[in-house]
């Protein structure tokens, strides 16, 4: 996959904005953002506009924050994945 500065989603308020991303997965339903997942290439700072009233991150150490800021800001390690969710989504 390649390496991008910017990387935009194909949903309205979906957007992602990373130095680099090695994977960047969107899950639809109904033209609606279900699930995102990102493993960021380098670590840093990830800005994700909050596509979901509230939002579940999930990160591969198990830890987890419910979010229901507009624009999601997380410190991120080289090869985290972080999991972004619906907090109500089952």
């Amino acid at each position: 996959m390649k390496k991008a500065s910017r990387v935009s989603g194909n949903s309205p308020g979906c957007r992602v904005v990373c130095k680099a991303l090695s994977a960047l997965l969107e899950t639809f339903t109904d033209g609606k953002a279900q699930r995102i997942a990102i493993t960021p290439n380098r670590g840093g700072r990830l800005r994700l506009t909050n596509p979901f009233p509230v939002c579940e991150v999930r990160s591969e150490t198990g830890s987890l924050r419910v979010l229901d800021a507009r624009l999601l800001e997380l410190d991120t390690q080289p090869g985290q994945r972080l999991e972004f969710t619906a907090k109500n989504n089952p």
